[in-house]
């Protein structure tokens, strides 16, 4: 993905990692919901439903 884009999967796609190498945080919500600063890694394996740039540095719940 482009910085700044939003990305939704359906059905879910399933990973073991997720890295923002952007200079925005990220929202990341599926199976797992959780914010992903700026040269973040996640290592869960979860499912992945939508992408989208934080808000003001906030996501919802």
């Amino acid at each position: 993905m482009a910085e700044g884009d939003r990305a939704t999967y359906s059905p879910a796609l399933q990973v073991t990692a997720v890295t923002d190498a952007t200079n925005t945080a990220y929202c990341i919500g599926g199976s797992l919901s959780y914010p992903l600063g700026p040269g973040q890694t996640s290592t869960w394996d979860h499912g992945v439903n939508y992408v989208s740039p934080a808000t003001g540095g906030f996501c919802p719940l």
